[in-house]
């Protein structure tokens, strides 16, 4: 990033630390400079980080100090990953709209915290239905064990008579089939040709 002007440092510190930190993530007054320099190209002493803090701290900003500064959130992880799975398992919301949603959510969360309903391979509900209505909204093969391995397109997830449901085509077959959500294992997106996935 190109250099900014120092008038600009109040604003960079308190985007770093509403960036990388949280109240289990603090930065001192080290690791905070030369994140300043890396993301802002500003470097600067530690009277005038400490005068920034300062400034913003009695401008009412939610700034705190417990071995470490850190940026108070307004809303917690399990706030944002209520809201995310507040999403994923409403079936009015379609696949594209859900991975917008659950993207703009995880923008919340600092960059010290995991992705939202991002695991390599889907465990709970949320996480299966989430990366199956990624792969539907993102036209991508998924794999997962029913019955031996398959790797199929889906075609859609709905929710019938209280159960969760995939419709999909199996590789190489014109027809569709319909699995159950919950019986699924080892659930992930399909590796392209290239061998990387999604």
């Amino acid at each position: 990033m190109p250099s900014q002007p120092k008038k600009m440092l109040i604003i960079a510190v308190l985007e770093t630390l509403r960036k990388y930190t949280d109240e289990n993530h603090r930065l001192l007054q080290a690791p905070l400079l030369k994140l300043l320099e890396k993301d802002y190209g500003l470097t600067v002493d530690r009277k005038s980080l400490r005068h920034n803090i300062e400034s913003l701290v009695n401008a009412g900003y939610p700034l705190y100090y417990r071995r470490g500064w850190y940026y108070r959130h307004e809303m917690t992880r399990a706030d944002v990953e209520l809201l995310a799975e507040s999403a994923v398992l409403n079936e009015a919301v379609s696949p594209e709209k859900c991975c917008k949603l659950v993207e703009k959510l995880g923008m919340l969360c600092p960059s010290c915290q995991p992705c939202l309903l991002a695991e390599k391979t889907a465990q709970t509900l949320p996480q299966k239905l989430y990366l199956l209505k990624k792969a539907v909204a993102h036209k991508q093969d998924v794999l997962f064990e029913a019955e031996g391995t398959r790797r199929v397109t889906p075609l859609s997830v709905a929710l019938q008579q209280q159960e969760w449901l995939l419709t999909a085509r199996r590789q190489g077959e014109p027809s569709v089939s319909t699995y159950q959500i919950s019986g699924l294992t080892g659930l992930c997106l399909a590796e392209d040709a290239s061998g990387a996935s999604d």
